[in-house]
């Protein structure tokens, strides 16, 4: 558990490097924390104060003559609203005004669920279909796989009577 002091170096550094990212679209709302800088040890201390996201990682960048970075990103509900909440009194008018945002639209289903598929189709218990791909279960719209389908038959019936 971190400390008091812990956290208001936290919210210091993401108040001066850390983004909040909330996106809106018709089927699908995006929203996560993220720190990108230069100093690994730094960025590492700040991952172990907040507990969550993903343990940083470097990203190369294109010219030589610039410092490589590194990327912190948390993306669940449940870790985002925790850490913005420890970190909200401590942050200043514009980042407080953007986290108040955010936390007041949690939007989505919990753990983050998908509601449409990427053509907008909503996943309905008539309309979904659960597979296994690798372990992972994966939804899928029955509406876009008949279509998928259709379209493959059409595609091979052309080939034979050609």
């Amino acid at each position: 558990m971190a400390s008091d002091i812990e956290w208001a170096w936290a919210a210091g550094l993401f108040e001066g490097e850390g983004s909040i990212v909330h996106s809106k679209r018709e089927t699908m709302t995006s929203r996560w924390l993220q720190v990108d800088m230069t100093d690994r040890d730094v960025l590492y201390r700040f991952w172990r104060i907040v507990g969550a996201g993903n343990e940083p990682y470097e990203v190369a960048r294109e010219n030589p003559n610039h410092k490589n970075i590194w990327h912190w990103k948390c993306a669940r509900w449940p870790d985002i609203e925790r850490i913005l909440n420890q970190m909200l009194p401590l942050l200043g008018e514009r980042r407080r005004s953007k986290a108040l945002g955010l936390l007041a639209d949690p939007a989505g289903t919990p753990n983050g669920e998908k509601t449409h598929c990427a053509q907008g189709h909503e996943f309905t218990p008539e309309n979904t279909r659960v597979r296994d791909r690798k372990g992972y279960p994966r939804r899928e719209c029955r509406t876009c796989e008949r279509s998928r389908r259709r379209a493959y038959y059409a595609r091979t019936k052309k080939k034979g009577n050609a």
